[in-house]
C-alpha cells in the first residue's frame, strides 16, 4: 500500500514537470515569460535579473555591431540609412529589457535607502 502511495507521488510530480512539454500547457508559461520580458517584475529575483541584463546586454552588442557594419560598410547612402532606421527597433528593445532587468519594488528602494545616508 505504502510503496502504491509512493509510486503515484512520483507520478503526478513527474506530469506536473512535463506539462509544459505539450503545447497546450505551454502558453501559460511563455504568457508569463513574455511579460516578464516586455513589462518587469519588481519582485524578480536576482538570478532573473542577471539573466536578463545578460540577454539584454547581448542583444544590445549584436545590435551595435550590426551597425557599424552597416555605417562602415561599402553601401551607398540609401542602403546605409535604411539599414540604420532597422537597426532603431532591436536597440530600443534591447534598451528597455536592460531597464526591466533593473527594477526594483518600492519597498526595496526604501529599504536600501539608509545606504545613502552614510
Amino acid at each position: 500500500m505504502k510503496k502504491d502511495l509512493l509510486f503515484e507521488r512520483t507520478r503526478e510530480e513527474t506530469e506536473a514537470r512535463q506539462r509544459d512539454a505539450f503545447w497546450a500547457h505551454g502558453f501559460g508559461g511563455s504568457y508569463r515569460v513574455v511579460a516578464f520580458l516586455w513589462r518587469g517584475d519588481p519582485k524578480a529575483t536576482p538570478v532573473q535579473r542577471a539573466g536578463l541584463a545578460f540577454f539584454a546586454l547581448i542583444s544590445f552588442f549584436a545590435t551595435i555591431y550590426m551597425a557599424s557594419s552597416v555605417a562602415y560598410g561599402d553601401r551607398p547612402w540609401d542602403e546605409r540609412i535604411v539599414g540604420a532606421i532597422a537597426l532603431l527597433a532591436p536597440l530600443l528593445i534591447s534598451i528597455r529589457l536592460f531597464r526591466n532587468s533593473m527594477l526594483h519594488s518600492k519597498e526595496r528602494r526604501d529599504a536600501g535607502a539608509h545606504l545613502h545616508d552614510l
